[in-house]
């Protein structure tokens, strides 16, 4: 069975290498281009198993997104890639340890960066039993 990610960018060009790097690669993907969508589609919606998720965008931002996400027992253990060109300290720190993302890339990642990480991340979570 594919696993299906979710990309959440309000960028159109950086979804559509995100989405042609992971189905690429064998993946379903779906796309929202904010996050209150990607939110929506997280918690009503469809069934994913990663997200791909931009910090910075309008209205919602990524880090508001992924703190929903953990807040919500049904979406805590969803695997959370921060994909961004936010490359401060800071950023990584907020994604990483206050809003609970599980792996941080900086924009401009590879396409075979963006899906090693998922990879792993996804490895990582059936591990762990998510």
């Amino acid at each position: 069975m594919k696993a299906k990610i979710l990309v959440v960018d309000d960028d159109a060009n950086a979804v559509m290498l995100a989405r042609y790097a992971l189905e690429d690669e064998g993946f379903e993907v779906v796309v929202a281009l904010d996050g209150q969508t990607g939110l929506d589609i997280v918690t009503t919606q469809e069934n994913v198993d990663l997200i791909v998720l931009d910090l910075k965008m309008p209205g919602m931002t990524g880090y508001e997104v992924c703190s929903q996400i953990r807040e919500q027992l049904e979406t805590a253990d969803l695997p959370v890639v921060m994909l961004t060109a936010s490359a401060g300290e800071q950023d990584r720190f907020t994604g990483l340890v206050l809003a609970e993302a599980d792996a941080y890339l900086t924009k401009p990642a590879s396409p075979a960066e963006l899906v090693e990480t998922v990879r792993s991340v996804l490895d990582r979570s059936t591990i762990s039993g998510q």
